[in-house]
């Protein structure tokens, strides 16, 4: 799956992903090419940002693009615009 959706990424310009905060870990739990959708699961909190800051972090470390938060910076549900490094 993970490998799927790191193809998926480096094709696509939007992604639409529902945050799991306060996970015991960083990861992604589900994707579907088909809906652009996928579930990720971050440790940090839903507070002060902190979980969209990890999110940001998190593509980054494990997906090597930079992304940009278009809609739902305050909401579990979030859509995501893709940038290229």
């Amino acid at each position: 799956m993970r490998n799927e959706f790191s193809q998926f990424l480096h094709r696509a310009k939007f992604l639409k992903i529902r945050v799991l905060p306060n996970s015991k870990k960083n990861e992604l739990r589900e994707f579907c090419a088909e809906k652009n959708f996928a579930k990720i699961a971050i440790t940090a909190p839903a507070f002060e940002n902190r979980a969209n800051d990890a999110i940001e972090k998190f593509f980054r470390k494990n997906f090597k693009i930079k992304i940009r938060i278009t809609r739902g910076e305050k909401s579990r549900d979030k859509f995501l615009e893709i940038l290229r490094i």
